[in-house]
């Protein structure tokens, strides 16, 4: 059986409204949707940090750790040079965490490549495509992304973790679960970006491809369980279309503060989005406290960033299940590299962006899909979703005109993203640039369905006979009724329009005609038929309107004609949206006087559901023409510098702190080498930075720990770390080098103590270890080789990298 005939039954099942339970068990089994098998996790035992010679405890270094801000260590120093300045580090104190280690490497012979819509993760359009087919022409390579696509018509924007109560949207975010420490279920380990295990980089060395791992799909959850049910049933993880089939049963005893719905608008501050957040605060701080998800960097106050395990658990599920279909379909093997193209919503910013490009590597190194290099994905590419959509639109259309300009509309199941394009004058055509800047809002069709609810029990609240009829809860009733609206009233019907058939059946509803209500004491009720109102969906797709006039507008100011406004996405479909938006472009033209009639275009079902992975393959096979490669995020390294306020600013704000070997005042601070702002080349060396760590003679481990610095605010280097200048500066990852092996080297020997002017003695004799750091950028990639020693006879010890595609705007090359 196909994938579409799968679903075409699955879809089929979803309209009986699901009563029949031993039919949907029966379904699920056969369903391709359902969650995989998946084996116990294998795991690796975690590294020890061995910097310091009191301290053997296990450490897990990562930017995506969670470990609080470091603190200066007196046993181990460094030696730093702000400019010209001596400057002597100390090493810093990490705090020690146990965690499972995931690891997956692959040899490269099959490239292939993968298109996840994060806007509504992943849109149920994750597209996979070989990247080694060469197309004679565009339209050639559109074909073979579109015949490449794997369909799906029901979209959800939620997120499941065991005894999970699922909520319908229009995007498919549906989940998976994480580690609680009272269940059996393993969280995949995140590990440093820049420190794999030894256990990784031997397996690296060999080329052999990782074990795939990731959660069990049965765990264990005491508190959770009825003695009464069955125990595996209750913990199963749910996620895809398993979601709605537990979501919308009579009877559930499932936690609904573990019902998360969608997740991706924590990362989004506005004020349409305030109602989600505080919605989802909650929910996510209890399943912080029950150890299931993590606290982000173990920050007191509440942090957007805390869904990051969230969406990370997510992710893991969508891969395998990717992997399971190219698997089957497409003869994927462990050794098939694979490129990862994230779309992203046009109003994300670099923080957002790069919550999800953590989530993808840990998902990587848990499920063994794809390649990560030194930990980190390899250029991954990202694009706007709206961007994605206009290249799909230019690719397929065939009465693009040169120089043209048009408003992609893409709207999901939680945001609505709309941006202006110009095309270029010449063939093929291609975008030329965004005309003003993107707007957004969270107004996608998963609201429709809040809103169908409180309408719905706003309406029937003095109908309590109802209660009595169904043997249930009037908001039982109306959960139950959900299904139905999701899968065919608001796909089919159109509010704007007066039809007889916008009804929703509640059996036993009494009618007006019946009661002798007329006028305006009518309830717009009939014998078991409610009829549907408008207001359900107005306040929506008035917003998307304000969205779509702001670009006309812009547009039209900057003497650009806009005929065309192309209307993608899932709510793209629904029909009350596109007759609202035909009548709004109608009204639009009278007010602003134009000559001219803008067109909305629509597209099918099913286009409109794949325009943007389809366009997200089809840029990521084509890069050029993007952005400039403008830095949008400062990236820097903890350094302990020589106190020398006097030249310094920055150390004018910082608490000296006197050295143990030397005697000498120093202090902690950020020095950036990338700054917000910064023009970057394709490949830009930086100057080598000069790194010197001091030891006790009698330690016996040398291993150097570099922290590097991220922040999405302007900044200046110099400055401590509770500077305002590095308010929003967090841990990104940990560079360690071991030169252990000096210790055997006889030409390596302790230094003598300082002496001073009156020729007395400071300090003990201790070892110094002197190296270059040299970071380049090359791409979307952050490199970074040690070399020792310190000059231009160095040899590089050590080599890493990790990805700052977050750092570039979408679509940058």
């Amino acid at each position: 059986m196909s994938p579409s005939e799968i679903h075409a039954e699955q879809l089929e099942a979803f309209r009986k409204f699901l009563s029949d339970e031993s039919f949907i068990s029966s379904l699920l089994a056969k369903s391709t949707t359902a969650s995989p098998n998946i084996p116990k996790p294998a795991s690796l035992p975690p590294k020890k940090d061995m910097s310091s010679p009191s301290n053997g405890s296990q450490s897990s270094n990562s930017s995506l750790s969670w470990d609080e801000s470091p603190q200066p260590r007196s046993s181990v120093k460094k030696k730093n040079k702000p400019n010209v300045q001596n400057q002597k580090p100390k090493k810093p104190r990490t705090k020690t965490r146990e965690d499972k280690v995931r690891k997956q490497s692959s040899n490269p012979s099959k490239p292939m490549s993968a298109s996840l819509k994060s806007g509504s993760l992943p849109h149920a359009t994750t597209s996979i495509r070989k990247k080694n087919l060469v197309a004679e022409s565009q339209q050639q390579r559109l074909e073979q992304v579109q015949s490449s696509n794997q369909y799906h018509e029901h979209e959800m924007d939620d997120i499941i973790l065991p005894g999970l109560l699922e909520e319908n949207g229009p995007s498919d975010l549906s989940w998976a679960l994480t580690m609680a420490p009272h269940s059996h279920l393993s969280r995949p380990a995140i590990l440093d970006q820049f420190e794999p295990s030894e256990s990784e980089e031997e397996e690296d060395e060999q080329g052999v491809a990782g074990n795939t791992t990731c959660m069990p799909s049965d765990i264990f959850h005491g508190s959770n369980i009825d003695p009464d049910l069955n125990g595996k049933e209750l913990t199963k993880v749910l996620w895809g279309y398993e979601v709605p089939y537990q979501r919308f049963r009579t009877y559930n005893n499932r936690e609904e503060f573990r019902h998360i719905a969608r997740p991706k608008l924590m990362l989004v501050n506005s004020d349409h989005t305030r109602d989600d957040r505080e919605r989802l605060r909650p929910r996510i701080n209890a399943l912080i406290k029950e150890g299931v998800i993590r606290k982000f960097k173990h920050r007191q106050a509440d942090d957007s960033r805390d869904v990051q395990d969230v969406i990370t658990d997510f992710m893991v599920e969508i891969f395998n299940h990717t992997k399971q279909q190219l698997m089957e379909n497409e003869g994927y093997t462990q050794g098939c590299p694979v490129s990862f193209v994230l779309t992203v919503p046009a109003i994300w910013s670099s923080r957002s962006s790069r919550v999800l490009q953590f989530a993808v590597e840990t998902a990587i190194r848990a499920t063994g899909f794809g390649t990560l290099n030194h930990g980190s994905v390899d250029n991954l590419f990202l694009i706007a979703e709206p961007e994605a959509a206009a290249t799909y639109l230019v690719a397929r259309s065939h009465n693009m005109l040169a120089g043209e300009t048009f408003v992609v509309l893409d709207c999901g199941g939680g945001t609505v993203d709309c941006v202006t394009y110009t095309v270029t004058n010449g063939y093929p055509l291609r975008l030329k640039a965004e005309l003003g800047k993107p707007t957004g809002d969270n107004c996608g069709a998963s609201y429709l369905n809040d809103n169908f609810e409180k309408h719905l029990l706003k309406r029937l609240a003095d109908e309590t006979y109802l209660e009595h009829h169904h043997g249930e809860s009037l908001e039982s009733i109306v959960k139950h009724l959900v299904p139905k609206f999701e899968d065919f009233d608001k796909r089919t019907k159109d509010v704007t329009r007066d039809h007889c058939d916008n009804t929703i059946q509640i059996v036993g509803l009494k009618g007006d005609q019946q009661r002798g209500l007329k006028g305006s004491a009518a309830k717009r009720f009939r014998d078991h038929w409610l009829l549907l109102n408008s207001e359900i969906f107005l306040p929506l797709l008035r917003r998307v309107g304000h969205l779509l006039w702001g670009q006309i507008d812009t547009a039209i100011s900057k003497g650009k004609d806009v005929k065309k406004v192309f209307l993608i996405g899932g709510f793209g479909a629904c029909p009350s949206l596109r007759s609202y938006l035909e009548g709004f472009l109608k009204d639009s033209e009278k007010e602003l006087g134009l000559s001219y009639e803008i067109k909305l275009i629509t597209t099918s079902n099913q286009e409109s559901v794949t325009a943007v992975s389809s366009g997200a393959v089809l840029r990521a096979l084509n890069k050029e023409g993007g952005p400039k490669r403008m830095a949008y995020c400062s990236y820097g390294f903890l350094r302990i510098q020589q106190y020398n306020p006097e030249e310094i600013e920055g150390h004018r704000y910082a608490q000296p702190v006197r050295d143990l070997f030397d005697d000498q005042e120093n202090v902690t601070v950020i020095e950036y080498f990338m700054l917000k702002g910064d023009i970057i080349d394709p490949v830009h060396r930086y100057k080598a930075i000069t790194c010197c760590h001091t030891f006790p003679v009698d330690h016996e481990q040398l291993r150097c720990e570099e922290i590097l610095y991220v922040s999405d605010l302007p900044t200046a280097s110099n400055f401590p770390l509770n500077h305002r200048h590095n308010i929003d500066a967090h841990e990104a990852g940990r560079i360690i080098t071991d030169f252990t092996f000096l210790l055997k080297d006889p030409t390596f020997r302790p230094i003598s103590a300082t002496l001073d002017e009156d020729g007395e003695t400071h300090g003990p004799l201790h070892y110094e270890v002197k190296y270059d750091l040299v970071v380049i950028v090359e791409g979307r990639n952050l490199r970074y080789e040690a070399k020792y020693p310190s000059g231009s006879r160095g040899k590089t010890q050590k080599m890493g990298q990790i990805s700052i595609a977050a750092a570039f705007l979408p679509g940058t090359n």
